[in-house]
């Protein structure tokens, strides 16, 4: 037969390559198309039968299936209800995988045989064009674009220059009906003109396989179905490739062993390429998959996630209704302005909550699109409620902080007017006794009077003491007055067990952090003086960008956080309050509290 043009080829993706026009506008174009490629590899099967009796039924059948079972897909995605490129790329390839079989059909019965034959070398292209639109049926972009039709455009002129060059009758190569087209371009120079189109084809599977590894790759590994239809893809293109440069360095047919195995991978291309195709349709299972996403979490990336599966549309976008600016933002933030058609408003009673722009609105059925709805209404509930919730946590937790705030205010204002007033009231009057003791001393027959004197100063000393101990108890003076390392000292030593205090650390904390964490420490101390029966305690504390301090002894233990009675509650909450965390670890072997507080540092001035 020579050189007849029965090089493996690829399928082709735009839509109007079949009606020389930008899109089929409609499934019952796609799908007569597909019928009629159907038609066409039923035909181009009979046809090479009885052109060539003498091969056998695998060599048949190798020439045969593939437009079939390219065609029946076609069918089936055409069926699925899908308008995009896919489906017409999917005909272009079924018709270029028929048309060399036809050709050899055709060669001693119509001169138009050769211009069928060069429909051939489109497979290659629409292969590869077709393997971009792949699992959702549409080329991903203007990059995909770009690359579809230059891979149709290197085809399609392969597919010229066999139909006016290939004159096989001429050149006494078979004895078949010679070309009409031919242009006599001589058979030198087809053979040069066909080395130039084999590179070509080549490079064409190369082009393949980047675009796809650039474009559809990474969305392939998602599953197991994509990730075995990139390897497909790929094991054919590559054995394409390898037969051309085979063909260009020894001039020799590849071998045998290749072509099975490009044969093969272009039977299961089609088959997992409709795989994954139905695995991208919209489908209420998906939609449920959103209902329960958005009554376990929040995040509005993963929301749009489901939305776009449960559509079958990867490019599907989500738009909230922002209230304060009154317009749509997406799950990024940018604003939307959604269009007039392929969009799904969602409303409720109280206003706008969100649309769904997507050109696959139409494909699918009111109930896949009222559930979606209520999905989102369910989400948008679920986040102000979530707000609300946020807000009430952070008054309570400001309140709480007020609430402590004004606690230690009113200690340190009682205790102002302690030491101002009724402590230096009975500080003098402590003098005026002790002034009256000693001018009485000198009279005669003042024994008694001396005597309650002395018991009046005593007791007004006694009373000053306690009341220093008060005041020392609601505001610490060395606290009030000094560090708060002195204070803990301070502190340490009037503790019923031997405590040490170790204070590291160069950070300066405002007078209310100070306060929680003397009084922490003061309410720790004051416990294990009551229940640990401990031998020794310790206070160390870290003056950073976040103050941590431990109280530990050696008593017996015990100590809970959430025990009925428990004293440690009041503690957690003084410490919650501030912002701060608070950890009891107790056993046989001792109790140790650690608090961490964040530093706010005491403003110039303040005490």
């Amino acid at each position: 037969m020579g050189d007849l043009p029965i090089q493996p080829g690829g399928r082709s993706r735009h839509d109007g390559l079949m009606l020389g026009v930008g899109r089929v506008s409609g499934t019952g174009a796609v799908l007569a198309l597909a019928g009629a490629a159907i038609a066409v590899g039923l035909v181009s099967l009979q046809a090479f039968t009885a052109a060539v009796p003498y091969l056998g039924p695998s060599d048949v059948l190798r020439q045969g299936v593939p437009a079939l079972v390219i065609g029946v897909v076609a069918a089936l995605v055409v069926l699925s209800g899908r308008r995009r490129s896919g489906p017409a790329l999917l005909v272009v390839a079924a018709l270029a995988a028929a048309a060399p079989g036809l050709s050899i059909g055709l060669e001693q019965r119509w001169s138009g045989w050769v211009a069928v034959g060069a429909l051939g070398w489109l497979l290659a292209p629409a292969v590869v064009a077709s393997a971009l639109t792949f699992p959702d049926g549409r080329l991903p972009g203007r990059g995909g674009w770009m690359v579809a039709w230059l891979v149709l455009g290197a085809g399609a002129t392969a597919a010229i220059a066999v139909a006016v060059s290939y004159d096989p009758a001429a050149w006494s190569w078979c004895r078949c009906l010679g070309n009409p087209l031919s242009a006599g371009v001589g058979r030198d120079g087809y053979l040069r003109l066909a080395a130039v189109r084999t590179a070509g084809h080549a490079v064409v599977a190369v082009v393949g396989i980047v675009g796809f590894g650039v474009f559809r790759f990474r969305a392939s590994l998602r599953r197991r179905t994509r990730l075995a239809f990139a390897l497909m893809l790929f094991v054919l293109l590559a054995s394409w490739a390898a037969a051309d440069v085979a063909d260009l360095m020894t001039g020799q047919p590849p071998p045998s062993w290749l072509v099975t195995v490009s044969d093969a991978a272009l039977l299961l291309l089609p088959v997992l390429y409709v795989v994954g195709y139905a695995g991208r349709r919209p489908s209420r299972a998906h939609v449920a998959d959103l209902l329960l996403a958005v009554r376990e979490e929040n995040d509005p990336r993963r929301q749009r996630d489901l939305v776009a599966r449960a559509l079958g549309d990867p490019q599907a976008v989500i738009a909230w209704w922002d209230s304060g600016s009154g317009k749509y933002r997406d799950h990024a933030g940018w604003t939307v302005d959604p269009p007039e058609q392929d969009m799904l408003a969602v409303d409720t009673p109280g206003g706008p909550v969100a649309v769904v722009v997507s050109d696959r609105l139409d494909w699918v059925g009111p109930g896949v699109r009222d559930s979606l709805a209520e999905a989102l209404r369910l989400a948008a509930e679920n986040r102000r409620l979530t707000a609300e919730l946020r807000s009430t946590l952070d008054q309570v937790r400001d309140s709480r902080a007020r609430i402590l705030t004004a606690s230690d205010e009113a200690r340190r204002r009682i205790e102002r007017d302690l030491h101002d007033g009724v402590q230096q009231l009975l500080v003098s009057t402590g003098i005026k006794l002790n002034l009256a003791v000693g001018r009485a001393a000198g009279a005669v027959g003042t024994q008694d009077l001396i005597a309650a004197l002395d018991d009046a100063s005593g007791d007004l000393n006694r009373a000053l003491m306690e009341l220093r101990q008060v005041a020392g108890g609601i505001a610490p003076t060395a606290l009030a007055h000094g560090s708060l390392a002195n204070a803990l000292q301070e502190l340490a030593l009037r503790a019923p067990v031997p405590t040490t205090v170790r204070v590291t650390g160069t950070g300066d904390p405002d007078q209310p952090t100070a306060s929680t964490v003397y009084f922490v420490v003061a309410e720790c101390l004051t416990n294990m003086a009551k229940h640990a029966h401990a031998t020794r305690a310790a206070v160390d504390v870290e003056l950073e960008d976040l103050i941590r301090f431990t109280v530990s002894d050696d008593g017996r233990g015990g100590a809970v956080l959430d025990g009925v009675g428990s004293g440690l509650r009041g503690l957690v909450d003084r410490v919650d309050a501030r912002g701060g965390t608070f950890d009891v670890a107790s056993n046989a072997t001792g109790t140790t509290v650690t608090v961490s507080l964040p530093l706010r540092v005491a403003e110039r001035g303040e005490p």
